[in-house]
Formats: structure tokens, C-alpha cells, sequence
């Protein structure tokens, strides 16, 4: 009996230990099931562009502030009181036109008998030569003496004396009459125009301020490294930050001695057309300086740049990204030239390439 009963304990003690020993690889192989499961690897999106031969203009950009081609201030030539204004702030001026005029009635009344005086001056002249010419003819006959012949010459010369002197006469009042109109000396617009009627002027004061706003221009300087790049005639685009239009112009000087304490050349830029544009106003120059015909380029932005070495990932026709070794040439303002490694027709990423490594699939973002 005894016997028979330790058998029933050790037998009871088995399926424990056996039903133990199931419950456990049961619960090992639900733990293992996550693992069994297959990771699928995300695909990496990009922006990517497709090289090809192309022009790549290099230009060089300065900015500068616009002036007329020609800014003057007209003074005052003549002294007395302003009775006329012929113009107007902002008018247009040609060449020659007055601005308006001091009270010059004396010197109209000098003017007139200016020329009443080369009149008679004239007149004189010609009453002299006739009488020295036959005066002439005369001592030839040896019908007059010596002394009458020298004193009519001596009547010709005084006579063209006086001459001249009432010509210079007629000039000098011509002169003080016509600096009693304000003339303007170049054609533009009044940009200033500080005198008003009544007003006495003296010489030397300020009449108005004259602007060719129709020929703007900018006077800049350029760095010794572009001076040899440009030349007169070399197209420039200007741009006004608060105009919505590009504006056409042109390089018209160039200075072959730098600035005074500076290391800039002088530069002169003459606008084609000015339609909005103003003196004064601040504006961008953007000059063509040279064009690289038929290269294969790209922003430099899109470079990884390790030690002295640069690279690029390029996309394969399975949309593998690869990591291309390159060799690189000039940089262009933002472009930089690839000398090898790229062929044409390659595609590369131009967004997206910081998260990409060799291998790594990606999707092409349109």
C-alpha cells in the first residue's frame, strides 16, 4: 500500500511538472511572435531636378542711388525785384526757356540805346572807309599831301575803334537784359523753385533747381575683381524694391583709378527708360558681366561638402538614391559649375538629401 501511494505522489508531481513546462513555451512562443514580423522601410520623398547643358550668365550686382544726367542750380545773373514767373514747381524747362524775370525795363532802355549808338557807330564806320579810300586814290595823284592823307586814315581806324566798343556796348546791355530772365542753361524738370513774385534777388541768389528726370543715372563703384568683367554698352536690369517692373539700362563710364580710399572703381549706369522711377530713389543694379555657354550647373545649396570633397545624390531609374562624388568648377552668384562626376540627363536631389544615404529608396516629389 504504501508503495502504491508513493507512486500516485510521484506520478501527480509528473503531469505538474510536465503541464508547467507546456504553459511556459506557450507563453515564450506568444512573446516571440512580434519579433517574427517583417519591417518595411519608409520611402524617403524628395525634390529632385534633371541636369542638362545649359547658359549660366554671371553678373555682378551693385546698387546706388538715381540722379539726372544733369542736376543744376540756375542763379542769378542780375539784381532787382521778380515780376514774372513763367514756370511752376515740377514744370518741364527746355534749354533756353526762362524760368521768369526780375523788373528789367532799365535795361531794356540800355539795350535800345546800345544799339542806337552801333548805329551811328556803323554809319561813322562806313563814312571813314569811303573817305580813306578816296583819300587813297588822291595821294596816288599826288593831289593831296601827306599829313591830309594820314589824318583821314587815322579817321577810318578811330571810326572802326568806335565800332567795336558800341558792338561790345550792345552785347554787355544785351547780356544784363537777357540775365533778368532766369534762362535756363539745360532742358529738365524744377525741382525746386525757391522765389516767388515781388521778391528782390541779388547775384548769385538761387532761382530754381533743374533735373533731367527723363535721363536717370546711377554713380557707383564695383570691386577690383569685376572691373576687368564689364565695359561700356554692357547691359544692366535695375529693380526699385517698391516697383513691380525691371527697368532696361546701360554701363556709360567706367573710371580706371579706384575711389579715394576705397578699393571700388567708378562706375556710371544710365538708364534707357525711367517710367516711374524718380531722383533719389535707392535701386538694385543687376550687370551681365559674362556668359558660360553650354555647362552643366546647379545651386551650391545642393552640395554636402566633406573636408575638400563635394558630392551629390543622384537618383537611378528605380528610384535609388546614390551618393555621387563630384568635381566642381567656378561658382556663379548661387550656381557653381560641376566639371565631372554628373553626366547630362542625371537626376539629382535638390530637396530632401539630408535625410538620404546610400541605397536609400525614395519618392519623387512632383
Amino acid at each position: 500500500m504504501k508503495n502504491t501511494r508513493n507512486y500516485k505522489w510521484y506520478a501527480l508531481l509528473l503531469i505538474i511538472a510536465i503541464a508547467s513546462l507546456l504553459l511556459t513555451s506557450c507563453s515564450k512562443k506568444k512573446d516571440s511572435a512580434p519579433a517574427q514580423q517583417t519591417v518595411v522601410s519608409k520611402e524617403v520623398p524628395v525634390t529632385v531636378e534633371k541636369t542638362e547643358y545649359k547658359n549660366l550668365n554671371e553678373y555682378v550686382n551693385v546698387s546706388g542711388t538715381l540722379e539726372g544726367k544733369t542736376d543744376i542750380v540756375l542763379s542769378s545773373e542780375t539784381s532787382g525785384k521778380i515780376v514774372q514767373l513763367y514756370k511752376k514747381l515740377g514744370d518741364w524747362i527746355e534749354k533756353g526757356q526762362a524760368v521768369g524775370r526780375v523788373d528789367n525795363s532799365d535795361s531794356e532802355i540800355s539795350l535800345i540805346q546800345a544799339k542806337a549808338a552801333l548805329n551811328a557807330a556803323e554809319a561813322s564806320y562806313e563814312n571813314a572807309s569811303l573817305n580813306f579810300k578816296s583819300s587813297e586814290d588822291l595821294f596816288r595823284k599826288n593831289s593831296i599831301s601827306q599829313s591830309e592823307y594820314a589824318n583821314s586814315k587815322y579817321n577810318m581806324k578811330n571810326a572802326a575803334a568806335n565800332l567795336e566798343g558800341a558792338k561790345a556796348r550792345v552785347e554787355q546791355a544785351r547780356k544784363a537784359y537777357e540775365n533778368s530772365k532766369f534762362t535756363a542753361p539745360v532742358s529738365g524738370q524744377i525741382v525746386d523753385l525757391p522765389i516767388q513774385i515781388g521778391q528782390t534777388v541779388s547775384i548769385g541768389s538761387k532761382i530754381a533747381t533743374i533735373v533731367d528726370t527723363k535721363h536717370l543715372m546711377i554713380k557707383t563703384g564695383i570691386g577690383e575683381s569685376f572691373i576687368t568683367l564689364i565695359k561700356n554698352g554692357s547691359p544692366v536690369e535695375i529693380i526699385h524694391d517698391n516697383s513691380n517692373q525691371s527697368y532696361n539700362a546701360f554701363i556709360s563710364g567706367i573710371g580706371l583709378k579706384p575711389l579715394p580710399n576705397t578699393a571700388n572703381y567708378p562706375l556710371e549706369i544710365s538708364l534707357s527708360s525711367s517710367n516711374g522711377l524718380l531722383p533719389g530713389m535707392v535701386v538694385d543694379a543687376k550687370i551681365l558681366a559674362k556668359t558660360y555657354n553650354n555647362v552643366l550647373y546647379t545651386s551650391y545649396n545642393n552640395l554636402i561638402q566633406e573636408y575638400d570633397n563635394f558630392y551629390l545624390f543622384t537618383i537611378d531609374s528605380n528610384n535609388i538614391a546614390h551618393r555621387t562624388k563630384i568635381k566642381i568648377g567656378r561658382k556663379i552668384n548661387e550656381a557653381v559649375i560641376i566639371e565631372s562626376g554628373i553626366n547630362p540627363g542625371d537626376i539629382i536631389v535638390t530637396e530632401g538629401f539630408e535625410n538620404l544615404e546610400e541605397g536609400t529608396k525614395v519618392i519623387i516629389r512632383k
